[in-house]
C-alpha cells in the first residue's frame, strides 16, 4: 500500500525545510489530538464491551446515547 503522503522533505534546502517545519509541528500536533480522540472512544468501547460480558451493563445516560 501506498503512504497517504508523499514527503520529499529530506530532498529540501535547508532554508525550505525551516520553513516547512512549522506546517509540520502543527499537522503533527492535529494528527496527535486525533489519534488521542480516538483511542479514548475505542477505551470506552471496550470498558462497555467488558461490561456486557460481565453482566454489569447499566443503563446508558442520556450523554451516552448522544455521543454513539
Amino acid at each position: 500500500m501506498y503512504p497517504k503522503v508523499f514527503d520529499l522533505y529530506n530532498h529540501c534546502s535547508d532554508e525550505l525545510k525551516k520553513s516547512l517545519d512549522i506546517g509540520r509541528e502543527f499537522e503533527q500536533k492535529l494528527r496527535t489530538e486525533e489519534d488521542n480522540l480516538k483511542l479514548e472512544g475505542k477505551l470506552k468501547q471496550a470498558a462497555e464491551y467488558d461490561k456486557e460480558a460481565k453482566g454489569e451493563k447499566e443503563a446508558a445516560t442520556a450523554e451516552e446515547r448522544e455521543t454513539q
